[in-house]
């Protein structure tokens, strides 16, 4: 019996699974992700609790396969992640600055810059990316221009995953598919854009080597050894940006397949054979990047705030009425120091799905008239825009938290209708079908009514942890149990179901699809207001306040 390690670090959570060559589950460990959330919307992370965290992830999930001779099979680990956020490393390997987490804003004057720089078609024609606050140079130049001690000192960057295969094993890589989500890496190259670095002032020597995912990084060393209850000398392979390692598990290597990755964003993503780069592809806002899978290409694009919604709506409006504090916690705060454990989270997100479905229930099909347009971190495709604000319309003093709760899962849902349309127009060919993972994947009403917005059925992977088992997939394939990706996948996927569309409600959604979207043009000149005038107000405001205090 083959044994694989897939570790995933999360927006909310990190998870270390083992898995048998056949994919199926034999331990794991669940945690919350340690980060800290400022009243002002920033969110770091430190380095070195996040490291912990995972060794100590880990190790339980060693701990549970039932000790060191258990784990003496494992036969390789891989690490997927977060894909833009990142740290920089001094000469010695010590970090610099705290992670900045993909989705914080702060960086948007930098991200401005490379707008009126180098322009948003030029930026797409090499990286295959929308200009945008979120990608790794953004942090980078962020840190240099407010904290020059630190950057002065710095030698390297590594994104998520890349730091925690560094901890494991001393070594340094970036996968393809994290590169590609640096806003630095030249996709019909495929390697690092030397006129871009250059123009953003950075040494080519800042970014580490560019390999595929499932390549050979190092071996667990004595020291992380005994962090994580790993034996020494386990082989580290490349894994990747967490999204694709997910599409990897769920069996999307190739055209016609289309991934619904649902967790604290929720990413729609198909395959293509080579980046397509067109104006038409970036007019419509997707990004472009290398796949998990040798040799081919993705295009992405979904709601940047999916599970951000349901999280919010929980926290704000379902923890305190439920009388249980833990169902609706947020990401945020010193969260990594508790225990983490499969039992725990499991009760605690299946109680937050009943609930709201629950609630959703109660409501009736469009909410009594109440829409929800759900940018709470900003839009996607086919409209990116990072400075669009979240809307409910139509609210009425007869609406109730039933009626926002089934407006908010259906806001999620007509947005990723417009995604799909758009992903279509941008793969150039139809969707044969559509798979959805994540932990959004588990909340039955959100399905059905995705399916029934949508139009088609929504197909249900077997494993429910794709992330992870994707990244063991990329350990398998690099340690020889497999002898390709497609062979991985064969092994390994299985079909747990699919959700139909209602075809009585569908007309009725049809309608409601109509009025949606119009929401985002009629809005968007508002949130720009907030942003530019009011925001800059209340700032000014509050700092003069703190001064007489």
């Amino acid at each position: 019996m083959h044994y694989l390690l897939g570790v995933d670090v999360g927006t909310t959570h990190l998870k270390a699974i083992v898995f048998d060559e056949k994919g199926n589950e034999i331990s794991r460990s669940i945690r919350n992700t340690p980060s800290i959330a400022f009243p002002d919307g920033k969110v770091d992370q430190n380095p070195d609790e996040l490291w912990h965290a995972v060794a100590a992830t880990i190790a339980e999930a060693v701990s549970e396969m039932g000790g060191l001779d258990d784990a003496r099979k494992i036969e390789g680990l891989a690490v997927a992640s977060v894909a833009e956020a990142g740290v920089l490393l001094d000469a010695h390997g010590q970090w610099l600055y705290p992670i900045i987490a993909w989705y914080d804003l702060r960086t948007v004057a930098e991200s401005n810059w490379w707008r009126e720089t180098v322009g948003p078609e030029d930026i797409f024609a090499v990286t295959g990316l929308n200009a945008d606050p979120m990608y790794s140079v953004t942090k980078i130049m962020w840190i240099k221009n407010n904290h020059p001690d630190a950057y002065n000192k710095a030698t390297r960057w590594l994104c998520t995953s890349d730091y925690i295969n560094y901890r494991l094993t001393g070594e340094m890589a970036m996968d393809l598919s994290l590169a590609s989500r640096t806003m630095l890496f030249d996709q019909r190259k495929q390697a690092w854009s030397e006129e871009f670095l250059s123009h953003a002032g950075l040494p080519i020597t800042l970014m580490p080597p560019a390999v595929d995912s499932g390549t050979l990084v190092g071996r667990v060393t004595r020291e992380a050894a005994r962090m994580t209850g790993l034996p020494e000398g386990i082989p580290v392979f490349a894994g990747g940006h967490d999204h694709l390692c997910g599409a990897l598990a769920a069996g999307i290597i190739g055209t016609g397949l289309v991934l619904d990755s649902i967790g604290t964003a929720e990413s729609l993503l198909g395959v293509t054979d080579a980046p397509r780069l067109s104006p038409e592809v970036h007019k419509m806002g997707f990004g472009v990047g290398h796949h998990v899978v040798r040799d081919k290409y993705y295009i992405m694009g979904g709601t940047l705030s999916a599970g951000a919604s349901i999280e919010w709506l929980a926290r704000t409006f379902i923890a305190n009425s439920s009388g249980s504090s833990n169902a609706g916690a947020p990401h945020g705060s010193h969260a990594g120091a508790a225990h983490g454990g499969r039992e725990t989270e499991t009760r605690e997100v299946k109680d937050v799905y009943r609930i709201i479905e629950s609630l959703a229930r109660e409501s009736t099909p469009c909410a009594r008239g109440l829409f929800f347009l759900p940018h709470l971190r900003g839009s996607g495709p086919p409209r990116r825009d990072p400075m669009s604000r979240g809307v409910f319309l139509g609210l009425r003093t007869h609406h109730s938290l039933a009626d926002i709760t089934r407006a908010t899962i259906e806001g999620l849902c007509l947005e990723l209708r417009s995604g799909l349309q758009a992903l279509e127009a941008a793969m150039g060919s139809g969707v044969q079908e559509i798979r959805a993972i994540g932990g959004g994947a588990k909340n039955r009403f959100w399905l059905e009514t995705k399916a029934t917005v949508l139009g088609r059925p929504v197909k249900l992977p077997g494993n429910p942890e794709a992330v992870a088992l994707g990244a063991a997939l990329l350990a398998g394939i690099g340690s020889g149990i497999y002898k390709d990706e497609a062979d991985a996948v064969r092994n390994t996927y299985r079909e747990l179901g699919q959700v139909e569309p209602d075809g009585d409600l569908q007309p009725i959604y049809d309608s409601a699809y109509s009025i949606y979207k119009s929401i985002y043009p009629a809005t968007r000149e508002i949130s720009y207001s907030i942003e530019t005038q009011l925001e800059a107000k209340l700032k000014e405001l509050e700092s003069r306040l703190n001064t007489i205090g």
